[in-house]
């Protein structure tokens, strides 16, 4: 079976789930749709689809670091699962975004687990955050993953909590 509870979900799930994602954009393009999205801040299917489909293909993540790259330069990006980190490292390489990212800090928490740890959510994504604002002197900072913020993390909260701007995916 392809896809399973997420909880688990490795880089190799992510990149045999691409196809799907495409045949998503093929039909949204023939249903009339102007752009496509796809859920999440692992940009999946993004490439092929551009390759395929001749409406706008939309990269959240990509489209969160450049956002933030309009409010500083200096980038933290928080991460569900340290698995995924090299995986954002690539994406950084990818977008030509390696001079502005300072740094990725995994909560390493399984986004099914999100609603059951509430409080050690807040609590790791805060020190995280700050850990990046203290040493890496981040300036933005990115969480990756729409379960993480704004779903169980306010953004407007924790920019409060850090001192620093958010900008969600």
């Amino acid at each position: 079976m392809l896809f399973r509870s997420v909880k688990g979900w490795t880089p190799q799930d992510t990149a045999l789930s691409e196809g799907h994602y495409v045949e998503a954009f093929r039909r949204a393009e023939k249903e009339g749709c102007d752009a496509v999205v796809p859920d999440g801040m692992l940009d999946l299917g993004v490439e092929a689809g551009r390759s395929v489909v001749n409406i706008p293909v939309v990269a959240p993540f990509e489209a969160a670091i450049h956002l933030a790259c309009c409010i500083g330069t200096r980038i933290g990006v928080l991460q569900y699962t340290s698995e995924f980190v090299p995986s954002v490292w690539a994406k950084v390489r990818k977008y030509a975004m390696g001079e502005y990212i300072v740094g990725v800090k995994a909560l390493d928490i399984e986004m099914m687990d999100l609603a059951d740890m509430m409080s050690v959510v807040k609590e790791r994504t805060v020190a995280a955050s700050r850990a990046l604002i203290a040493e890496q002197a981040a300036e933005v900072i990115v969480p990756t993953g729409p379960g993480l913020c704004p779903v169980a993390v306010d953004p407007d909260w924790l920019s409060k909590e850090i001192g620093a701007p958010v900008v969600e995916g």
